[in-house]
Parts: structure tokens; C-alpha cells; sequence
């Protein structure tokens, strides 16, 4: 799954953490703390799930951190989240994110 996020990323795209979330969102969300706190500037994030990315999200917002996550599953809580807060979609193609830094939290 980041694999294939990371192949579809322009080379000017800087990786800058790689965390465990362990399809817990209490871990994603003590991931993304360390993430946020090692990497203030971070600009995306890569979640490999939607009850992960809204643990994330709590965190960046609470961080007062403008960071975007990307994420995949489509599980039944996620699909309700996407498009209302606090999980927000991104519709921008990876392709067009040349120079972002960006980390993942995964599985």
C-alpha cells in the first residue's frame, strides 16, 4: 500500500517520517504526534486507513497543523467521514505534489 503511494509521488517529493499506526487508531494518532513534532512543516500524510487517518487528523488539527491525509480501505466509517470534518478528502493527484514533504503512517 505505501509502495505503491510512494511510486506515484515525483521524485521532488520529500519522505520524511515512516511511523507505525498498526490499524489502531490510538497508535496513528501517537504517530502522528511524533510526526508532527519531528516535522513541523509536514505538508500530507499517507494513512493506511480511515479509522487511522481520524486519529491522525484529531492530532494535526489539534496541532493547529494544516497537514492533508491521503488514505485507502474505504471502510464504512470512513466512507461516512470523507467530506465533513475532521477527516477532509484530498483530490489533488499525487503526481501533481512536487516538492510537498510528506510521511506515512501504516499498518
Amino acid at each position: 500500500m505505501v509502495a505503491g503511494f510512494e511510486q506515484a509521488l515525483p521524485a521532488n517529493a520529500t519522505m520524511v517520517a515512516d511511523l507505525p499506526g498498526l490499524f489502531d487508531p490510538a497508535k496513528a494518532r501517537e504517530s502522528a504526534a511524533d510526526m508532527i513534532e519531528a516535522h513541523p512543516d509536514l505538508d500530507y500524510v499517507f494513512v493506511a486507513n480511515e479509522e487511522m487517518a481520524l486519529g491522525a487528523r484529531q492530532v494535526f488539527d489539534a496541532a493547529g497543523a494544516d497537514v492533508r491525509i491521503v488514505t485507502v480501505n474505504g471502510t464504512d466509517e470512513g466512507l461516512q467521514a470523507v467530506g465533513r470534518a475532521p477527516l477532509r478528502p484530498v483530490a489533488t493527484p499525487p503526481r501533481t505534489w512536487g516538492g510537498w514533504r510528506y510521511g506515512t503512517v501504516s499498518g
